[in-house]
């Protein structure tokens, strides 16, 4: 089954997104734009696994050292995957809560190697995609020009989630949540 853990995002954090969307959708509607009911920060992509390796992955998130304080953070800026050149990735950054995922990250990595799972390859970096691009020229100045209004949130669990591909766009079904602990 294909499967990643994320931390899922509060429902007041997807509006507020929702409505950057917009904003690009009016200067960019070709681009393909991430549902809003999906958006999360993504912390290990596993892609296809056995069923034993999803149950060995439940198993490693009982761990207690995974249920940490909730995790106040902001959003940031707009920004873009790769940074130089034709963006393919358009996405928020977190002005607050980014070094400690980033840390939590780091240590779930750990805890998933030492089981036996590849560690990630690329450099972590948490953010929240909004839109894909293949072809586009795309004006970074432009967007980077939306402003986005918004409050400190507060993520409060890691789910592992099963994604199912329809051509409307990915299901994900929660099939381990750790709550992480409340202040």
């Amino acid at each position: 089954m294909r499967v990643f853990l994320a931390l899922p995002l509060p429902e007041e954090t997807k509006t507020i997104l929702k409505s950057i969307n917009k904003k690009i959708k009016k200067l960019y509607s070709e681009l393909k734009f991430v549902n809003t009911e999906n958006m999360h920060i993504t912390m290990h992509f596993f892609g296809e696994l056995p069923d034993y390796n999803v149950e060995e992955l439940k198993r490693i998130l009982e761990n207690p050292a995974l249920k940490v304080p909730v995790i106040k953070s902001e959003c940031g800026s707009l920004d873009f995957f790769p940074s130089s050149g034709k963006p393919r990735v358009i996405y928020i950054n977190l002005q607050e809560g980014g070094d400690f995922i980033s840390q939590y990250q780091n240590k779930l990595e750990d805890m998933l190697e030492d089981a036996g799972f590849k560690r990630e390859q690329k450099v972590f970096k948490p953010h929240m995609t909004l839109a894909r691009n293949k072809y586009l020229f795309i004006d970074r100045h432009k967007l980077k020009e939306l402003t986005i209004s918004d409050g400190p949130f507060f993520i409060d669990r890691l789910v592992l989630y099963k994604s199912i591909l329809h051509k409307h766009g990915p299901e994900y079904i929660s099939l381990k949540t750790v709550y992480f602990k409340q202040n």
